[in-house]
């Protein structure tokens, strides 16, 4: 043998063995603050270790933040090296890292390699995780389409296995994205077909979910007294199966239906007993999302300073997650609430903000509400072009992603912009197109029927 062949193998042997322990090292790490990061390990290893669970999940997070480019690299290193169960691993690990950190582009990149490697493995039960991870990582940018196409794989998969459980959360997801889309009669179908899946197997948690699922939609149709049975539900399910998370997440979705049922005082009732809940287990998100629907609340009730310093508050405890979904969604709530006030600059400053965010993560939808918001500051200010230009946006996008009730309300707001103006013929040839995109039992459909009743 040549010296430099030998000097070749040698070389080889060096690179394989270091390429497979930097794969190694970063695989135990994922998998270790993977756990500090999943909700119910988090809990095991708390009493283990002595700590509580915000300093676990902060260690999680700060590690995994630091080690990501070199996390990326050797999931890409297993994957080329067809170290199948290290890829799916390392997908189904990452997933709370991704979803905390708003990190889409790597929770598609990931779950596509790990759902790749599950079919390679001939691991269905992987493969179904990874589907529905993927439909996920879509549903938060607003990309329903896409996560539609993924649940549907799922639900298919789940079919052909005869795994029923699976098969009843295909349909759960399928139905929050039909809700989303405002196609309420499909949703009620996948919840329908789910719950009679989940009582087939005595589910109590999944059952849970469903009649959560339910409310939202019958909240959606304004039919208040059915979706308050859903949540009371929803409830009893959650702690019969001692679920306290989704108890206080029930709890919350409660108090958004009284504070929509013009119940304020229940809505703030229920909106504090979920705090304590969230409090009690450490969850910094979950505070974070029930002082913003309290300052939902205060805003409803024109308590304006309130409801800017509840914000304020729940927009510290996000940027300390580093959670920027969620934080443009606060921030067109900050922005709401000062342009109640007539703070129009400040309101436009926030909003564009908000933009930016929706911008940065690919949220198609919360780029459309935004565009929106701009619109209604715009007409406010009685200026009719920069009013328009904002609202067409905004109905563009919702082309894009299918939300052709959302198309609906932007195209009621161009008709009251023409109203504003008196250009009587153009509000009316708005309002008929609105009419026809508008859901039939929505508050926004009837109140603009009465008008173009009234006016042609």
């Amino acid at each position: 043998m040549k010296i430099e062949d030998k000097e070749t193998k040698i070389y080889t042997q060096w690179y394989e063995i270091s390429g497979s322990r930097f794969i190694e090292y970063y695989l135990e790490l994922v998998k270790k603050m993977g756990d500090y990061l999943d909700s119910e390990e988090q809990k095991k290893i708390a009493k283990k270790l002595k700590r509580n669970l915000v300093s676990l999940e902060q260690e999680g997070l700060a590690t995994l933040e630091d080690e990501r480019l070199n996390i990326l690299q050797s999931i890409k290193d297993s994957y080329s090296t067809n170290q199948w169960e290290a890829v799916v691993t390392f997908a189904e690990s990452l997933i709370n890292f991704f979803d905390i950190r708003s990190y889409w582009s790597d929770w598609q990149n990931v779950c596509e390699l790990g759902l790749k490697a599950a079919r390679k493995l001939k691991d269905y039960n992987k493969e179904n995780q990874n589907l529905i991870n993927l439909g996920l990582a879509y549903l938060n940018q607003g990309k329903w389409t896409s996560a539609i196409e993924y649940y549907k794989q799922s639900k298919n998969l789940s079919c052909d296995i005869k795994d029923y459980e699976a098969e009843s959360i295909a349909l759960i997801n399928l139905g929050n994205v039909y809700r989303m889309q405002g196609d309420l009669g499909k949703a009620e179908k996948m919840f329908q077909k789910s719950l009679k899946i989940s009582q087939n197997v005595r589910d109590l948690s999944e059952q849970a979910s469903i009649f959560r699922g339910l409310g939202a939609i019958y909240v959606e149709q304004g039919l208040w007294e059915q979706a308050n049975q859903m949540y009371k539900n929803s409830m009893k399910g959650f702690r019969k199966s001692k679920n306290r998370y989704e108890e206080a997440q029930t709890l919350h979705d409660w108090a958004n239906l009284c504070r929509q049922w013009n119940s304020p005082r229940k809505a703030i009732k229920k909106y504090y007993k979920s705090l304590s809940i969230f409090q009690k287990i450490e969850s910094k998100y979950g505070q974070a999302l029930v002082l913003r629907g309290l300052g939902n609340v205060y805003l409803s009730q024109k308590k304006f300073n309130k409801a800017i310093k509840i914000y304020q508050n729940s927009l510290k405890i996000i940027r300390v997650l580093k959670d920027s979904y969620i934080e443009g969604h606060i921030l067109n709530n900050l922005g709401g609430a000062y342009l109640e006030q007539n703070q129009h600059e400040k309101a436009i400053e926030i909003f564009k903000d908000s933009l930016r965010i929706k911008k940065e993560l690919g949220d198609k939808n919360g780029e459309a509400k935004t565009f929106n918001n701009l619109g209604e500051i715009y007409r406010r200010q009685c200026k009719w072009s920069e009013s328009i230009q904002m609202y067409k946006k905004s109905i563009c996008i919702k082309k894009e992603i299918g939300d052709t009730h959302g198309e609906g309300v932007t195209l009621s707001n161009i008709c009251l912009c023409y109203q504003t103006q008196n250009q009587k013929n153009k509000a009316i040839a708005s309002g008929q197109r609105a009419l026809m995109k508008l859901r039939k039992d929505s508050s926004s459909y009837k109140q603009l029927k009465i008008w173009l009743d009234q006016n042609t």
